[in-house]
């Protein structure tokens, strides 16, 4: 078998690189595109050593793993020890998702041979591109798992359980804490909930329910008739806002008896807001598309909800 020695170093440096990226993905350090040359340049002469001394010490096991923590350390040190263990273990992990997609291509490959009568490759006559081809695949495959990660666990760090209380009434619904959300009522200057109308529907007289789902939704005359209803009397709000796109619009609210903004885990930190002190912000339309918030608490409500 013919092996160019061009081909085989750009293979092995392309493949230690991204190895080299991945493990800094997956373990949470970063470093220059120098170093991580410099570690995958170590990789390669590591390798070319292996195939040029077939007999030497090259092919060693012992050697197998120290050259991989060489690299890691030319990409990576100075890092405290327990950073560099995560490292290793992320750069070895990343190494067996590259090995099995090759695997699984060589495999596509032969069974693609099978199936044309054709005669099989033999495993080293595979396509000098398909490592790299995986090398490739696995670093979006782990970069996806990375920023999903990141993702959910900066989500879990912005919601809360949000309780909101009327006239001996109550429901229980998921939140998120918002930094931009910074509504206030105009005349009493109380900080406003924006909450989907739907999540306290039952809490509302049926003439908030007009406004926003009957045959004469926006009419401003129901709101009239809520505020005269025993429930709401002097409880109904009128709160204009600007947004992106939207130069002037206008929520209709009601001041509730209690709200009660809680951390997601039982037994953790909570902050209870009384009456006059919040106003809560009626949105007549979704406001996360998968329903995982329904409300949107200013962040200066949740500031003392604690872990």
């Amino acid at each position: 078998m013919i092996i160019y020695a061009d081909v085989f170093v750009a293979v092995n440096f392309f493949l230690d690189y991204t190895l080299l990226w991945m493990a800094g993905r997956l373990g949470g350090a970063r470093t220059t595109r120098g170093r991580l040359a410099l570690g995958a340049g170590l990789g390669v002469l590591h390798a070319l050593a292996a195939l040029v001394a077939t007999d030497g010490p090259w092919r060693s096991l012992g050697l197998a793993i120290a050259v991989p923590l060489l690299m890691l350390g030319a990409a990576y040190l100075p890092l405290p020890v327990v950073t560099m263990a995560r490292l290793t273990v992320a750069f070895y992990a990343a190494a067996t998702i590259v090995a099995g997609l090759a695997l699984a291509m060589t495999n596509a490959l032969v069974a693609a041979f099978d199936r044309s009568t054709a005669v099989p490759p033999h495993p080293a006559a595979v396509p000098w591109w398909l490592l790299p081809l995986a090398a490739g695949l696995g670093a979006v495959v782990l970069w996806g798992l990375v920023v999903e990660t990141r993702r959910r666990r900066l989500s879990e760090q912005f919601r809360v359980r949000l309780e909101i209380s009327l006239h001996g009434r109550s429901v229980d619904l998921p939140a998120l804490v918002d930094s931009g959300n910074k509504l206030t009522d105009p005349f009493s200057e109380a900080p406003v909930v924006v909450v989907e109308y739907a999540a306290v529907r039952q809490l509302l007289p049926a003439a908030v329910g007009r406004f926003f789902e009957g045959e004469a939704a926006g009419d401003l005359a129901l709101l009239a008739d809520a505020s005269d209803d025993g429930a709401l009397a002097g409880r109904m709000r009128v709160i204009p806002f600007t947004s992106v796109g939207r130069d002037a619009g206008m929520l209709v609210g009601f001041r509730p008896d209690r709200v009660v903004v809680a951390a997601p885990r039982e037994g953790a930190g909570r902050v209870v807001v009384g009456e006059g002190e919040v106003v809560i912000g009626l949105y007549g339309r979704r406001l996360a598309p998968d329903g995982s918030y329904r409300a949107l608490v200013p962040a200066e409500l949740a500031m003392e909800v604690g872990d």
